[in-house]
């Protein structure tokens, strides 16, 4: 499995879930490390930078998830539907 499979994988558990999913795009308009996904649940705003298995996110993607924090918002990298359900308690 690709990443962007593994991204897909879980927008598609989380819609289904009744979450709203957006996938963050990188581009010059962007800040660099932004992490892949914006999910909204009841309300509160979580960022989920999707790694598969066995990989790590950079020095810059672990500064977004720190700065997202700061400011109130769950900010985690994870490696599977089943940690991002958790992090949501799905």
């Amino acid at each position: 499995m690709t990443e962007a499979q593994l991204v897909r994988k879980i927008t598609d558990a989380l819609r289904e879930a009744g979450c709203w999913v957006l996938k963050l795009h990188g581009g010059p308009m962007q800040l660099s490390g932004m992490p892949d996904l914006l999910v909204i649940r009841d309300g509160k705003a979580y960022f989920f930078e999707v790694k598969l298995p066995g990989k790590k996110a950079t020095k810059l993607q672990h500064h977004r998830i720190d700065q997202l924090r700061g400011h109130g918002a769950v900010a985690e990298v994870v490696t599977s539907v089943e940690e991002a359900e958790r992090w949501l308690k799905l």
